[in-house]
Parts: C-alpha cells; structure tokens; sequence
C-alpha cells in the first residue's frame, strides 16, 4: 500500500528506482529496480501497479543506504545436500500379546547447537544453520520440518549489488554440485541496524522476495545425494579450500562458466547455439589453463580439452583424432555456415549427432571445473 507522500513519489515520472510501501499491517516495504506498468482509476478511487526487481520486507532503505552485512540462503535441494537435521528420532517399543511391536513412545531431541560452522575465507563468519518448525495437522497429528540455511556474514557492509553477486555466484556453485538447476527459495539480509528485540546484539535477517530467474518450481524435485556429483559430507573435510579455489576461479574462469551455466539450466537454445556456447567453453577453457590471450587455434583447444579430461571419460569420447576434427569443422560450420557442411561432410554434425557430440563436450567443461576447484575424483 502507497500512501500520501509515498505515492506521491511512486506516481512521478520517470518511476524511482525504489519505491517504499506498507503491507496490509503497516509494516514498511521497499520496493527495488521497479516501473509503474499500467494504472486505473474512478471518480473515488485510484491505482496503479508496478513491477519490481525485488521486495524487501521489514525496512525502508535509503537509495544511498543499499547495503546488507550478510545473508541467509535457501536453494534447492539444500536439505538433501547438507545432510544434517536439527533434530533426530528415538523411539521406543514394546510387543502386545499377539508378538506384534507396538509404538511405546517417540522422542523427537531438537539439537542443541543448530549451526555447523564452515570458517570460509573472505567472510566475518559461516555457517549451515539448521532449523525446525512444527506444523499442525489432522486431529492429534502434527508435522516436523527441517529447513538448512546457510548464512554469510560480511567483513564490512556490502552493497546490494554486489550481495546479488555472492548470491549468483553460491547459485551456480550449488548448481554444479547438485548437477541440477538451482534457484533461491529463500533470502534474507542482515543488518547491524535491526536486532532482535530481545535486546539480543544478533542482527534479525530482513526476508527478501526476488522472482525466481528460471522455472517456476523445481525441476527435479526428488533428489537425493545419490543424484549430485558430491554433497556437503563428502567434501566437508575440503570445502574451505573447495570453495576459496571456486572464488579464485570466477574471473580467469568467467568465459568458461559463463557459457556452460547457459546451457547447464533451462534455456531455449537450438542445438546448434548450444554447440557454439559449449565449443567456446572450450576454447575458453584452453585460454584459462595457457594464459594465452591471442587467437586460440581450435583444433589445438580441442585436443587439449581430449588429453585433460578424465581417463574414463576419453573412453566416451571415442578417437581423439576423429574427436578433434570434428569439433574443428563443426565450430567452424555453425559460425561461418561455409563448407564443409553437414550434406557435404561427415564430420559436420547436425540434429541428434550434434546433440549426442554436446554432451560429450558438456562431460569435459564439468569434469574441468570439479578438478579446478578441487573435488576428489571419486
């Protein structure tokens, strides 16, 4: 809800960047990167809506006030990849006179400490943090969940942008190691201007609404640990290195995962534009472990990306000759539209050869980025 002076401001042209509102209950709502799209009015009454970027609810932040001290996120698959539980389950049984066990009581212990510290470099402090809460059901039922958050706090403020940023860049990271499209279910930002009010100097996380960039559920909502590359148990012992040589990657690296993340989720590319961004990882990739900033030779990239993939892998990949050659003349095919070309060459791949050879070239740039950051082969 706008009122008075708030939409005064709002119905100004051009639309403000941000916007502040209330909610039904007066609590204050800033509005993000929003437009006004289309308005109706009457003799009485008035309104006019508008589409934002992002909501974030609890607080009116200034334009040059954008900042946050840390976040709390939720992805997909979070739970399942974590592994852990705020809580566990102990019961206890007893036979009835038929030899059959029969429920004597269930005990539910909620842990003591829900958080597992992770002491990431780069941050003031890290943690999973597991919760729980209790929903009511039918007559003397009841439900208990479990939801893991992981929450980072900033060494000093960090504005929104660059908060967006951390988030983008633990999304793709989550991403690759779920081998699933991640989108954020939850976030929250943390300020040292609002605690609890308790009194308590722990800063209250501020939820944040922000449109999920890719389906509007998740894609594979029965996942298990079985389905990810690897989860948080089987690299706990590694995952501040894990993830400090993620982060040293981002920038020499941004060509190759740019690329592979495009065509990694939902998107609607033809087959032939999911080649091109997957060949160019590849030749990125080629740039990202030489150094090389000149013209790449194709086929040398090729045959670099054959020799450092995985042993097995190269078993799938079939010949290396025939492999680089193909890629070469593909590449140049798919940009140029020249010859040879599909009817005049073999090697030109097109239709369902091009998307089985996409896959082999997608099995290369993953198995890159895991070694590069530091996942075990197993």
């Amino acid at each position: 809800k706008l009122q008075g002076k708030e939409m005064d401001d709002a119905m100004r042209w051009p639309a403000h960047r941000m916007i502040h509102g209330h909610d039904d209950h007066g609590k204050p709502i800033t509005l993000i990167n929003c437009h006004s799209s289309n308005s109706n009015s009457t003799m009485i009454h008035a309104t006019r809506r508008f589409r934002s970027g992002a909501a974030i609810f609890g607080v009116h932040m200034a334009p040059d006030d954008l900042s946050c001290n840390g976040i709390r996120l939720h992805v997909d698959h979070m739970n399942e990849w974590v592994g852990r539980s705020a809580f566990g389950r102990y019961g206890e049984f007893r036979e009835d006179k038929d030899g059959k066990k029969q429920v004597k009581e269930i005990r539910i212990p909620v842990a003591e400490q829900g958080g597992i510290p992770l002491n990431l470099s780069g941050y003031q402090s890290s943690e999973f943090f597991c919760a729980w809460n209790m929903t009511l059901g039918k007559i003397n039922d009841f439900k208990l969940e479990n939801r893991v958050f992981f929450d980072l706090h900033f060494k000093k403020p960090t504005s929104w942008s660059d908060a967006l940023a951390e988030v983008h860049k633990w999304r793709w990271f989550f991403s690759l190691a779920t081998r699933s499209t991640i989108d954020i279910e939850h976030l929250s930002l943390y300020r040292s201007d609002t605690l609890y009010d308790a009194g308590e100097d722990t800063m209250e996380p501020i939820p944040v609404w922000i449109a999920r960039p890719h389906a509007p559920k998740i894609l594979h909502e029965k996942r298990t640990k079985h389905d990810f590359h690897f989860d948080f148990t089987a690299i706990e012992d590694d995952f501040s290195t894990i993830v400090s040589q993620w982060k040293n990657i981002q920038q020499p690296w941004a060509a190759v995962l740019h690329r592979f993340f495009a065509v990694a989720g939902p998107r609607d590319l033809w087959v032939n534009e999911e080649f091109l961004f997957l060949a160019q990882a590849v030749e990125s990739l080629h740039r990202a472990r030489s150094g090389q900033t000149t013209q790449v030779d194709v086929g040398k990239a090729a045959k670099e990306a054959y020799l450092n993939a995985p042993s097995g892998l190269q078993d799938l990949l079939g010949n290396r000759g025939s492999f680089g050659k193909t890629f070469r003349k593909s590449r140049n095919y798919w940009t140029h539209y020249g010859e040879p070309s599909p009817e005049t060459d073999e090697q030109v791949l097109s239709g369902g050869d091009l998307m089985d050879f996409n896959e082999k070239l997608r099995w290369i740039v993953e198995a890159a980025i895991l070694e590069e950051i530091g996942v075990p082969d197993s």
